[in-house]
């Protein structure tokens, strides 16, 4: 068990000793549940903060004032990278939308239409137009509670940071809405767009009760076993919704399907796609994610294979944060071009494409667009895949399609095969593929 773990299933113990506590501090709230478990999910996050960069950056973060998120704060701190969101509506516009609105989108959910666009800023403005009532009583009461479970730290420091960090979605009034509102409210997006602490929180104020419809947002979800984050986005969602290897799923759609069957390459590529990078931070929120980040083992698999076979082959870089210098030895021809676009828009219909993880969220454009694709992974990686995972990487490695990173004569082999045979997903695998993530 990883040290993360150790913290995680601590937090949960520690947090059980205060719950009834909590209940009696929430009663009457109608969203309850979920207000005591985003506490949890915040607290999980100040501890992790305290366990890896000590006292004295829990106390910068708290003091802070913009940033709410573990992970933004991981980013500014072992980056500098600013991705904070400090975005407020001042107007307090909700309680107009309310009288004739009862379903809310936020990012993560389904946005390609006029409608769903015009919904989706309706949503946020809305939300980030939450006004909130402040009691200092319930505040102080909050932040005693709270002590309880922070008994191992020191009870002075502990009472200036929450005093100063704590979002105040934690002890605001609930919201009252009126009579003319709708009784039934939900929302659907990702979970991790209420976990980020910016303000989209605060709807689960309102005193009716808010349905949330959990969405996937990007790639490895389902992938391991006991990812805390992903466990927590499902525990509050009242459904979440996977795209093929959750409990329900459903098919994905972040990307189109481009139907461009004319829009082939002269010469068939194989295209190397990058990974993201990670702080350290993230060990404690997807602790199989981050170890399988930091293997580069995938990464000289790859390398040496196509070194091996003599193949040409183009790198995608990864479009957002990440460490692009893991890769700096290891590329080939950069299909970007040093142009910071999507990935996805540069893919062509008979492009090869190669994953070195087994949670890039190109695998789901590549499943939408048929296009064939090869990963790369290390048996350690494997053992702690979902059931449902390592059935898809089974059948994918029957049919050379997938690899261990120890095998990188098999597939400097393979790669030469599917270039001088112009080989593609044998029927088997596109079965399974369309019966496990497109006709769902």
């Amino acid at each position: 068990m990883s040290y993360s773990s150790n913290l995680y299933e601590s937090n949960k113990i520690k947090f059980e000793g205060v719950r009834e506590d909590l209940v009696n501090f929430y009663s009457g709230y109608v969203n309850i549940d979920k207000i005591i478990l985003l506490l949890e999910i915040w607290l999980y996050g100040f501890r992790a903060i305290i366990d890896l960069y000590g006292f004295e950056k829990a106390r910068e973060f708290c003091l802070d004032g913009k940033t709410h998120s573990p992970i933004a704060f991981s980013w500014l701190e072992e980056y500098g990278v600013d991705i904070r969101s400090t975005k407020k509506v001042n107007f307090p516009f909700f309680r107009i939308i309310s009288l004739f609105k009862k379903s809310y989108i936020l990012p993560g959910s389904k946005v390609f239409s006029v409608f769903e666009k015009i919904n989706s800023r309706l949503s946020k403005f809305a939300i980030l137009s939450i006004s909130l009532r402040i009691e200092l009583k319930r505040k102080d009461a909050l932040i005693d509670i709270l002590k309880k479970l922070l008994s191992d730290y020191d009870q002075d420091d502990i009472s200036e940071y929450l005093s100063a960090g704590l979002p105040k979605f934690f002890y605001a009034d609930q919201v009252n809405l009126g009579a003319l509102s709708w009784n039934d409210q939900s929302l659907e997006c990702s979970p991790n767009a209420i976990m980020e602490f910016n303000g989209n929180e605060n709807i689960f104020l309102y005193d009716k009760y808010v349905t949330l419809i959990g969405r996937q947002h990007g790639g490895g979800y389902g992938t391991y076993i006991g990812e805390h984050s992903v466990d927590y986005e499902e525990e509050l969602s009242d459904q979440f919704i996977g795209w093929g290897l959750s409990k329900f799923n459903k098919r994905q759609h972040r990307f189109l399907n481009r139907n461009f069957s004319s829009l082939h390459s002269k010469k068939r590529r194989f295209v190397w796609v990058e990974r993201g990078g990670f702080t350290k931070m993230y060990s404690y929120y997807f602790p199989s994610l981050y170890k399988a980040g930091i293997d580069l083992s995938s990464i000289l698999c790859v390398y040496g294979g196509f070194v091996d076979s003599g193949i040409q082959y183009y790198s995608l870089s990864y479009t957002g944060l990440g460490n692009p210098t893991t890769y700096d030895d290891y590329r080939g021809i950069d299909l970007k071009k040093g142009f910071d676009i999507h990935g996805e828009s540069l893919i062509k219909a008979n492009d090869i494409l190669i994953f070195d993880t087994f949670t890039a969220t190109l695998m789901f454009y590549c499943l939408e667009n048929k296009n064939t694709f090869l990963c790369i992974t290390s048996k350690d990686d494997y053992q702690s895949f979902s059931k449902k995972n390592k059935i898809w990487f089974n059948i994918l490695y029957k049919f050379g399609f997938a690899f261990y990173s120890d095998e990188q004569i098999n597939l400097s082999n393979r790669l030469k095969e599917i270039y001088d045979h112009n080989l593609s997903f044998p029927e088997e695998v596109v079965n399974y593929h369309l019966k496990n993530f497109i006709n769902i």
